[in-house]
């Protein structure tokens, strides 16, 4: 319905013309222009420019509902509603609905509308439905439209990354920047980018990083710090910024330190930028203190609301990651920042005051100058693992004792599978002559991905008969079972797994890793010494090798890790709730009194 209009003077009988209406739009005289059509519409219903303009007028006030509402009329009476279509597909891919947005975009291209913009959205709806070939394309294509397009640079480069061609994806970031430095979205790309390439080192990234934090110093200036009640022993008020509280691994870690709380000491609320919630999203709602939806909020408003819930920790579990909430806390929104869980490197904030971790994961004097904040390392490790509750059992036997072929597996994302990788991967094919390699990723959905990644493996040198590529499994149960055709798991090298790693563990399959100088590179090494698992960590690419060549000439050690790994997997430190809980308050309350002890009560 048409929104109801405050009472005014009424407009010039000969203000009917469009003119008026998009000269008070690009004043930004909203309530003005909104009248105007208004009156407009009442003369004559069918003036689709004008349902558009009404549109764009909720949109631009973040009524996004009332946009999308206001846009299906302008399309109805439009001849050619291409534009409109794309513009319900950014609503719509804005509140998180893809599907949705993926089917405007869709009709937006049917209809001929050839935008850079658009063939960027609809192109990252296809790599969001697993397509990595097709949105290469059309990244392109919205290129030679537009060679000067930062936007279409970011997610051509993302794209890339996500074929695991990295080094190529950095330069279309770094083209990004040239176009337009202040552009904290490609910031965002380099700065994750860099992560999964074995070509960036890592000073590079800590100089990008602090680059990204001088900007964001400049564009969202930060608020003095302000500490209430500044006792250091009291009850904390924490609160946890994220998009992933849904089914995704960061909730998978998130949810026994969350549970198993000590609720007199700690009060936990949740701001979560979740678009479409599921049961996981569900059950973590069930557990926290307070909960609010921050998804289409304006940062004043969040800002405001953690005012309100006079939060003492605000813990940040995105990082550089999508969709994101940093201006949140560049604006220093509690006096205590912590940065946590859900990416592996320095958020570049210097108004986020910590980090927490271990010393495994980033050992004392090796990865301190690679990080803006300040390392808090947890005893025994910072990941806690909730096993899934509806896991197939792991079977007694490995694959290579039913009198199958040896099979080395990864199910990392493809975007972690760098050259160096790919070499180490070789090599141990080569000192395992007959095994084979089982490779599953979710950019393995279409025949045209299928095609991309065995060209690389390919171009590599690997043998093509001997990997073999295996689609994504929609359901948990399905993806879990699929580790049963493993009979040892390979890490990739520089972004080690972690959910892949300790999914491999409960399924009773032992995981190779290498180490590195980076956290990225370090996680292996802090998950499988929790598990007994210390040997399989390799400090050098020949000892990798050596490491899963012994493995695989030696069945009945297999066999016998088969058979004791979930138990050992759910007696291990790396499950234990209630005590990873307690070292997790730990280390909060020793940033919290940290703080206090610097500052007190004032800014």
């Amino acid at each position: 319905m048409i929104p109801s209009a405050a009472p005014a003077p009424a407009p010039r009988a000969e203000a009917d013309d469009m003119d008026d209406v998009l000269r008070l739009f690009a004043a930004g005289r909203y309530a003005e222009c909104q009248r105007l059509c208004l009156l407009l519409l009442d003369r004559d219903p069918a003036r689709g420019e004008v349902w558009a303009r009404v549109a764009h007028i909720a949109e631009r006030e973040g009524r996004w509902e009332d946009a999308l509402v206001f846009f299906a009329q302008a399309a109805l009476r439009l001849p050619n509603p291409a534009e409109i279509e794309a513009n319900m597909g950014v609503i719509r891919q804005r509140a998180g609905d893809l599907a949705r947005a993926h089917a405007h975009y869709a009709r937006a291209y049917e209809l001929g509308l050839r935008h850079p913009t658009l063939l960027s959205n609809l192109a990252t709806m296809l790599l969001h439905r697993g397509e990595i070939e097709r949105p290469v394309a059309m990244f392109r294509e919205a290129l030679a439209l537009d060679e000067r397009s930062a936007h279409a640079r970011i997610s051509l480069g993302y794209a890339l990354c996500l074929q695991g061609r990295s080094t190529e994806g950095m330069s279309r970031f770094r083209e990004a920047l040239a176009i337009d430095p202040d552009l904290v979205e490609a910031h965002d790309n380099l700065l994750f980018g860099a992560q999964c390439c074995d070509g960036v080192a890592p000073d590079t990234s800590i100089e990008d990083a602090r680059r990204y934090g001088a900007l964001m110093r400049r564009l969202h200036p930060p608020r003095p710090r302000r500490v209430r009640h500044p006792d250091p022993d009291r009850p904390l008020r924490v609160g946890f910024v994220s998009a992933d509280l849904r089914q995704h691994a960061v909730a998978y870690f998130l949810e026994p330190l969350v549970t198993a709380r000590d609720r007199s000491a700690f009060q936990y609320t949740a701001y979560a930028q979740v678009a479409v919630p599921d049961a996981t999203t569900a059950r973590l709602r069930e557990q926290f203190d307070g909960w609010r939806s921050i998804v289409g909020v304006s940062d004043d408003d969040v800002l405001a609301q953690i005012e309100r819930d006079e939060i003492d920790v605000l813990v940040d579990l995105a990082g550089h990651t999508a969709y994101n909430r940093l201006r949140l806390f560049a604006r220093r929104a509690a006096p205590v920042q912590v940065a946590y869980l859900g990416y592996p490197g320095t958020t570049g904030l210097d108004t986020i005051d910590f980090r927490i971790t271990d010393a495994v994961a980033d050992p004392p004097g090796l990865t301190d100058r690679l990080f803006t904040e300040a390392l808090v390392r947890m005893p025994g490790g910072f990941l806690c693992y909730r096993p899934p509750e509806h896991a197939p059992a792991a079977r007694e036997k490995p694959p290579c004792a039913l009198g199958r072929p040896f099979t080395f597996g990864s199910f990392n994302n493809w975007a972690k599978t760098s050259p160096t990788t790919l070499a180490l991967w070789r090599r141990v094919l080569q000192a395992a002559p007959g095994a084979r390699l089982l490779l599953k990723s979710v950019v393995l959905r279409d025949q045209a991905s299928v095609r991309a990644v065995k060209r690389s493996v390919v171009e590599a040198g690997l043998p093509a008969d001997r990997v073999h590529l295996d689609p994504p499994c929609p359901a948990e149960r399905d993806h879990l079972a699929a580790y049963l055709e493993i009979d040892v798991a390979l890490d990739t090298f520089p972004y080690g797994g972690t959910t892949t790693t300790c999914e491999a563990l409960w399924m009773g399959v032992p995981v190779v890793t290498l180490t590195g100088d980076v956290h990225a590179a370090r996680v292996g090494a802090s998950l499988l010494p929790q598990v007994g698992l210390s040997e399989l960590v390799a400090a050098t690419a020949t000892d990798y090798i050596a490491i899963a060549a012994a493995l695989a000439s030696d069945p009945a050690r297999l066999q016998e890790l088969r058979r004791a790994l979930r138990d050992r997997v759910a007696r291990s430190p790396l499950t234990d709730g209630p005590a990873r809980a307690r070292d997790f308050e730990q280390a909060l309350r020793s940033c919290w009194q940290t703080v206090v002890g610097q500052h007190g009560g004032a800014g």
